[in-house]
């Protein structure tokens, strides 16, 4: 079976924005990978 998994809204504006502070970038990348950390949880069970 294959799943398919969407990043949140705030992914794809990080990766459109280098601008951004890298603790900043690194923070919501912390928050995207605990997000599917949940998912993934959830199917494994």
């Amino acid at each position: 079976m294959e799943y398919k998994i969407k990043f949140s809204e705030n992914f794809d504006v990080i990766k459109i924005n280098d601008e951004k502070p890298q603790y900043l970038l690194n923070s919501i990348l912390e928050t995207e990978v605990n997000r599917l950390k949940v998912i993934l949880d959830k199917f494994v069970k």
